[in-house]
């Protein structure tokens, strides 16, 4: 027993330290077991995300499923529209169709009705015009796959073509076509036709099949532009056919189509009538009037066109009419008989001395005619030109400008006479002859004349001479039958007065072009107002009886302490102001003056003193004086 025990008490020891190396394992399996923990948890997070996804990959499979399924229906109802909208556009294409080429099933029906068409051109196409029909069946050789049955001229609305405008020409055929190709088909235009000296000019053309599967086609094609040289007559034909490569395909009638043509003819540009030539170009008695002519002509050399004149003078003031020169301008002459030529009356501004007739033909007997009458005007010199609304006032006592036999203002008569103020060499020296004329106009455009008949006394005076040595004269009288009727500044549309004027409702409107008084130099006391001077005005009295009026050319005015100084002027009464052509005025320095008809405060340096109210509304008109010799 003890020896059990003792054998028992061995193996309990090996177990009980058997037992204590299996609870260090439990403890490091224990160990390991906490050390895979959060792994765990990991994977389990990544196996829910996973899931996660999966489902909402479903989800969206199952959107896109349904979203095939609309596109899918949308694809079905688009295909149907757009078959339906085929079908239409196909049905809409034969039925525009059927008068020349209906799309059927059988081809042959086709070919049937074309060449019905084809033979009756007025059928196939009403709006245009040609000849050209046959009848017969194609033969099966190579040449007859190609048959030009018609041709039809479009665009020349039923006339003959112009020869050097281009117009569009349609032939009609059958056999294969190279369609959008540039250079295989052209029109040939052999001119004239059925001459033995024909020449031929081709133009390139474009070929269209009538449908897919046909063989039926037509041809455009511009007609020529012909050079001079290639032109037989003013009127003729051409024969047309049709060429594929260098291949003249045959035509299936008795003879080929034709298309008519007609020159243009020579143009003369447009002459003015009357044709004016002013009097004193024939001062130097050589009588000579040259007048430059211009003529072209689309199909004819300029050298070639003849020009002619001739003339019917009843009075014979003319000797001879003569045309020179070459090319693009010729030259008229025209001899004047200076020993039958009288003066022009002093009522009379222009004298008719004949009708001329120029006339050009060309190469091809075509013509073109004008025919002017020539007139002769009495000679006028610009002396001065007033623009009231520069700085520098030509007011009364502007010596300089009015009496001084210098200081010019673009002195040269030639200066443009619509811009600035001018004052001329002839202001000085020409003398006034019969008449001399006034000139209103707004920005180089004419708006009124006015025309006056100098008295015998003044007549050989220059104007300067009149105003420097002569006090308060009428030395012209108006010629309303030569003058602009009507009232033309007050009435103008460009810029018409405003419908006031002055204390005592004085007419608006100018002294010069809209009331028919006579021509005063040098004036005093119009309207009766205590100071009144103008260098140049009317014996009209339009001014009422309380002085505070002004107007004319050249002015100082002054009533009581009323002043004011100006270049040119409308009839104008105050207070209070409406209109007025000048920006430019002056406040004198006149110690009786206090007041102002209207101005600003500053206006050229001269103190300002109350104005007068009213619009003041700006009518531009500038003034230009003429003497006749």
């Amino acid at each position: 027993l003890r020896t059990d025990v003792d054998s028992n008490s061995g193996t309990i020891g090996s177990n009980t330290a058997a037992i204590g190396n299996n609870a260090n394992d439990i403890s490091g399996l224990r160990t390991d077991v906490d050390n895979l923990d959060p792994r765990v948890q990991t994977l389990r997070s990544d196996v829910d995300t996973n899931a996660n996804n999966i489902t909402k990959n479903a989800n969206n499979i199952g959107q896109n499923t349904a979203n095939i399924d609309v596109v899918r229906r949308d694809a079905a109802s688009d295909n149907e529209a757009m078959a339906t909208s085929l079908r239409n556009a196909f049905d809409a294409v034969i039925s525009d169709s059927v008068a020349c080429a209906q799309v059927l099933v059988d081809h042959q029906n086709v070919s049937d009705r074309l060449d019905a068409c084809l033979d009756d051109l007025a059928t196939c196409n009403a709006a245009n015009t040609g000849s050209g029909s046959g009848s017969g069946s194609s033969s099966s050789s190579a040449a007859d796959l190609t048959v030009v049955h018609g041709i039809a001229v479009a665009g020349c609305g039923g006339e003959p073509c112009s020869v050097s405008s281009p117009e569009q020409m349609v032939v009609y055929g059958r056999g294969v076509v190279y369609t959008d190709l540039q250079g295989i088909y052209w029109c040939k235009f052999l001119t004239p036709a059925g001459s033995g000296q024909a020449k031929a000019v081709m133009t390139p053309a474009t070929a269209t099949k009538f449908s897919l599967l046909s063989q039926e086609f037509y041809v455009t094609c511009p007609t020529p532009t012909f050079k001079p040289a290639e032109l037989p007559a003013a009127e003729f034909e051409s024969e047309v056919s049709l060429v594929q490569g260098t291949l003249e395909l045959p035509f299936r009638a008795e003879e080929k189509p034709r298309a008519s043509f007609k020159t243009v003819g020579p143009v003369i540009t447009p002459l003015a009538d009357p044709f004016a030539v002013a009097e004193n170009t024939l001062s130097d008695d050589s009588g000579v009037i040259t007048i430059n002519i211009a003529v072209s002509d689309l199909d004819t050399l300029p050298d070639d066109i003849d020009v002619s004149t001739t003339f019917v003078d009843a009075a014979n003031y003319i000797t001879s009419v003569a045309t020179t020169g070459t090319g693009g301008t010729r030259t008229v002459t025209v001899q004047v008989n200076m020993g039958n030529m009288p003066a022009i009356p002093t009522n009379t501004a222009a004298l008719k001395i004949a009708d001329i007739t120029v006339t050009a033909t060309d190469t091809h007997a075509a013509t073109d005619s004008q025919t002017f009458a020539l007139h002769v005007t009495r000679s006028s010199t610009l002396i001065f030109n007033l623009n009231p609304r520069q700085d520098d006032v030509k007011h009364y006592n502007y010596d300089r400008f009015w009496t001084s036999t210098s200081d010019f203002y673009n002195k040269e008569e030639t200066a443009p006479w619509n811009k600035g103020d001018i004052k001329t060499q002839a202001y000085v020296s020409a003398p006034m002859g019969d008449r001399v004329k006034l000139v209103a106009h707004m920005d180089g455009e004419i708006v009124a004349e006015a025309t006056y008949s100098v008295a015998a006394a003044y007549r050989g005076m220059s104007f300067r001479t009149l105003l420097a040595d002569h006090g308060q004269v009428t030395f012209a009288n108006k010629m309303t039958d030569a003058s602009t009727p009507n009232r033309p500044v007050f009435s103008n549309t460009k810029a018409p007065f405003v419908n006031n004027n002055g204390n005592q409702g004085q007419p608006r409107g100018d002294l010069f072009f809209d009331f028919d008084d006579n021509l005063v130099s040098n004036k005093n006391g119009y309207g009766n107002a205590q100071v009144n001077y103008m260098r140049l005005s009317t014996d009209g009295n339009h001014g009422g009886t309380g002085g505070h009026v002004y107007g004319g050319v050249g002015g100082y005015h002054r009533q009581s302490n009323w002043c004011i100084a100006y270049e040119y002027e409308p009839n104008t009464g105050y207070c209070a102001t409406y209109n007025r052509y000048g920006a430019a005025r002056m406040f004198p320095n006149d110690g009786n003056c206090a007041h102002h008809p209207y101005g600003q405060p500053g206006d050229h340096g001269s103190m300002f003193h109350s104005g007068c109210g009213g619009n003041m509304k700006l009518i531009p008109v500038s003034l230009a004086m003429f003497v006749d010799a």
